[in-house]
């Protein structure tokens, strides 16, 4: 008689939905932990540990190589749920992701996430995945260069093209560069190309970059290429796209070389040097960045001398908006984008709300009982609040309480923060490349100018100094680098505005002059004036990071657990924040009616 198959034995696991009350909020967290514990008390011969932190309302749980991280808010469902794990089976992890999400799912919702997990857990290997998505982005970029042809021979008497002209990739050149990618290639594809052998790269006058006045003599062995993603795409049109990197080097000095761009990327110099960290802007650890005492722990010391050198380069971005509508300039008034910042999000916005089935969940959504299958992502987005709806709300609350306080604007950058700056230093093979950087004979350069345009110079400003971390979110404080940094600010744009007022008999409108091109208010009034604009941002600064990070999930479906987890901790910040909004906008106000009492004829 044949032995009858053993059939696996499945675990049955009743779960209650629980109402938005304090108390189900606690049911629920308490299921989490207890469900936790359960699964990694499994794991023996592993140390256990177990962490509450009070301040957040999260619990760690950990074992070994598997971490269980739970957040929740009393005022809203569960918020999100981390797992971490490593040398585990897919199918584990996004079983326990199920579970936990099903203690605040309602009944009908939870047969239409099974279906979810299921597909997901038969979606293929995310590593193997990734590596042949590395391998074809590495390939476009070798036909961007191809297309560019920058590329040059040093030897004979012309500078032949390194492909043959038929096919698009760098036929017989593979040995003559290497390229190496460069952050994590998400919002847009960005390596570092090494030239080697008798290749050289030289600076052209391309058809796609009028920039680029004239051919130079500069040779390059090392430059950088950005590819433009479907994303940036999404985001910016072209000519604007690409368009402000080349017009920061060509016109005011303040990023690196541009060698080529067109419609699908652009290929600029090499810097070499050290890119900024929060921790190099601040002088000191993230969570003691307030503190007034001398704290010295950074690459750059303090961090004060850092924060004055790259204020004079902002403000000389700041300082040219002029140059934007210059009769002689290449860019057609037209085409000038009115505010950069409010262009952008409503790109994203749009493109959010039309990614297919993909899009966030309307609040008559979570009431449907529609069948159709739910994304776990947005699901958890939408149970914490944030649906659609709201954050359109938000981003229209913000704009019209800027535009009512009548801010002005300048030439920014538009995504001013600290990695997106770079402290130069020439390449010196006496000296020992572990040695600390310094700005000694160095200089600060501006990169990725990519939403650069007309913008709110606070939003630059409170941009270079807000820390990814919510320790000191909302404080009502200011950093103590920021006062001298605007200080320094301040100077450099007096000095810029007298030459520009002796050079063409006229001036921006960034601060009130009088008829000699002489600012009227002393720089401790604009000092103070400033700070003051600048705090006004720090909300508007988190909500422009949960945008885009929730427009990340649509399109770089390989990280989209990490970037609904980071959407969601931004928008929680921004609530956090909009606490000391208010009282913000009020001493605006006073400081702003202060000034047209002093002067004649005010523009701030």
């Amino acid at each position: 008689m044949a032995q009858r198959q053993r059939q696996p034995q499945r675990t049955k696991l009743k779960i209650t939905n629980g109402a938005r009350t304090r108390r189900s909020h606690d049911l629920s967290a308490l299921y989490c932990l207890i469900l936790s514990c359960i699964i990694l008390l499994c794991n023996r011969n592993e140390r256990f540990s177990f962490f509450y932190n009070t301040k957040v309302s999260a619990f760690t749980v950990s074992r070994g190589s598997f971490t269980i991280k739970t957040t929740w808010r009393r005022d809203r469902c569960f918020r999100s749920c981390q797992f971490h794990q490593r040398q585990q089976p897919i199918q584990k992890k996004i079983v326990l992701e199920t579970m936990v999400m099903m203690i605040m799912t309602s009944a009908r919702q939870r047969t239409t996430l099974r279906q979810h997990v299921e597909a997901t857990v038969t979606s293929g290997d995310n590593d193997n995945n990734h590596h042949k998505l590395q391998r074809e982005r590495e390939q476009i970029c070798k036909e961007f260069l191809e297309t560019s042809g920058i590329l040059q021979e040093t030897f004979g008497y012309e500078s032949n093209r390194i492909s043959d002209g038929e096919n698009k990739v760098l036929t017989g050149a593979d040995d003559a560069i290497r390229i190496q990618p460069l952050g994590d290639g998400f919002a847009n594809w960005v390596f570092k190309v090494d030239v080697i052998n008798s290749w050289v790269v030289k600076l052209r006058d391309p058809r796609y970059a009028p920039t680029v006045e004239k051919e130079r003599n500069e040779q390059f062995h090392s430059f950088v290429v950005k590819i433009f993603s479907p994303m940036a795409k999404q985001r910016i049109d072209y000519p604007t796209r690409g368009y402000f990197d080349a017009f920061a080097s060509t016109k005011i000095d303040v990023g690196p070389t541009i060698l080529y761009r067109d419609e699908n990327g652009i290929i600029m110099e090499y810097i070499n040097g050290c890119v900024l960290t929060e921790e190099d802007v601040h002088g000191a650890a993230v969570t003691d960045y307030t503190t007034t005492g001398a704290q010295i722990g950074g690459r750059f010391g303090d961090g004060r001398h850092l924060c004055i050198s790259i204020a004079k380069k902002v403000a000389q971005l700041h300082s040219t908006v002029h140059l934007l509508f210059d009769p002689v300039s290449d860019k057609d008034d037209n085409d000038i984008i009115s505010n950069m910042l409010w262009h952008s999000l409503a790109r994203m916005m749009d493109y959010i709300k039309t990614s297919g089935g993909s899009s966030l969940l309307q609040k008559e959504d979570l009431k449907s009982s529609s069948s159709s299958p739910v994304d776990i992502d947005n699901y958890v987005l939408s149970m914490s609040g944030w649906t659609f709806e709201r954050i359109e709300n938000e981003i229209q609350l913000m704009h019209q309480t800027l535009d009512d306080l009548g801010l002005p604007l300048v030439l920014a950058h538009g995504d001013l923060k600290p990695s997106n700056i770079i402290v130069a230093q020439e390449v010196d093979n006496n000296k020992n490349s572990q040695q600390q950087p310094s700005l000694h004979n160095h200089h600060v350069v501006l990169i990725d100018f990519e939403l650069g345009g007309l913008n709110y110079r606070g939003y630059d400003i409170f941009k270079l100094f807000r820390t990814s971390s919510n320790e000191n979110c909302g404080h009502g404080q200011y950093p103590k680098n920021m006062k001298a940094f605007v200080e320094a600010y301040v100077e450099e744009m007096r000095q810029g505005q007298k030459e520009q007022a002796r050079d063409t008999g006229s001036h921006g409108n960034i601060f009130s002059v009088n008829q000699n091109g002489e600012m009227e208010a002393d720089n401790s009034e604009l000092v103070d004036l400033i700070i003051c604009e600048t705090l006004l941002f720090e909300p508007l600064t988190w909500l422009e990071a949960g945008v885009f990070y929730l427009f990340a999930t649509k399109g770089d479906a390989y990280q989209k657990e990490r970037w609904t987890e980071l959407a969601l901790d931004r928008f929680e910040n921004y609530e956090i924040s909009m606490g000391t909004f208010q009282n913000r906008v009020d001493h605006m106000k006073k400081v702003i009616r202060k000034r047209k009492s002093y002067h004649a004829n005010p523009v701030i």
